[in-house]
């Protein structure tokens, strides 16, 4: 795609097709937050309006000197496509199970998930305050040590001068981030684990529930991933791990226990139905006491 004069600046990290598997009859997305009051507040919105950040991919101008690169060229070129390519995988993985995608389909779904791994703004936004501070150390040694006469110092100052040190970290940042989607080796590893898809009956006591935060990753624990799940819609959730076999019981205790994990890791829980307490899963009373308080107007 070209250059545009009105570049892409509502970045997904939660993309629109995965969040329309959630909507309700009217189109909307029921998302529940935890606000300031301490009181849960739930909100029907389109799925455009909820996952993104304005930017977050957006590609800075490096030097005063020279042009930038386009800003959106992250978000529209590189994102766009592996959510395209994920969206007609995950089709395939609802209707007929995880069986019935191709060795392409099933590249295209593990690139997406994780593309999950790395795009979420926590994530960036450490990476973002570490690559700032090592930066402008550099350039300031860089600045003490340079060797030569006192007029080759004063041009590379100059040159240092007009380089937005700020930019250029967030730019490496996600430069990084794009690197390691692509990760050849991450994604076959990906494509090699045993994936199996869990359907429950309508029932707004056992719904699969998302959020801003939606895969899980070794049940919660750190370390290199070995487990992963996520809700593909209210019914189905999908299971990546390494073993052969996982016994029907204990899939159904994952199942339950995924929507904890969620509720543990995100600050938005995106749900087709409200949160319910019912006689076999407290979901709601669980939200009340895991989620974080946040803003009701953002997320």
């Amino acid at each position: 795609m070209g250059p545009t004069n009105n570049p892409a600046w509502r970045h997904h990290y939660n993309p629109e097709f995965y969040l329309r598997q959630f909507i309700d009859p009217a189109g909307k997305v029921l998302r529940t937050c935890l606000g300031p009051d301490g009181q849960l507040h739930e909100r029907s919105c389109s799925p455009r309006s909820l996952g993104y950040e304005e930017h977050l991919y957006s590609l800075g101008q490096e030097r005063a000197d020279r042009p930038a690169a386009r800003s959106d060229l992250i978000e529209t070129d590189i994102l766009s496509k592996v959510d395209n390519d994920a969206a007609t995988a995950m089709k395939k993985i609802i209707a007929d199970g995880p069986s019935s995608l191709g060795d392409e389909e099933r590249g295209h779904w593990a690139t997406f998930v994780n593309s999950l791994l790395e795009r979420h703004p926590k994530k960036l936004g450490e990476r973002d305050a570490t690559a700032s501070g090592v930066t402008e150390r550099l350039r300031k040694e860089f600045l003490v040590n340079q060797a030569g006469s006192a007029e080759n110092r004063k041009r590379w100052a100059k040159t240092l001068l007009a380089l937005h040190v700020d930019v250029v970290a967030r730019n490496a940042v996600r430069v990084h981030m794009v690197r390691e989607i692509r990760d050849t080796t991450v994604i076959s590893y990906l494509k090699g684990m045993t994936w199996i898809r869990v359907r429950m009956n309508e029932n707004p006591e056992l719904q699969f529930l998302t959020g801003d935060a939606p895969l899980v990753a070794n049940v919660g624990n750190p370390g290199p991933v070995e487990f992963l799940s996520i809700a593909l819609s209210p019914q189905d959730l999908l299971y990546m791990h390494k073993s052969d076999e996982i016994p029907e019981k204990t899939l159904l205790d994952l199942a339950l226990l995924h929507n904890l994990l969620v509720l543990g890791q995100s600050d938005y829980i995106y749900s087709r139905a409200p949160l319910w307490d019912g006689g076999i899963v407290r979901t709601r009373h669980a939200a009340q006491i895991t989620l974080k308080r946040v803003s009701w107007r953002s997320g």
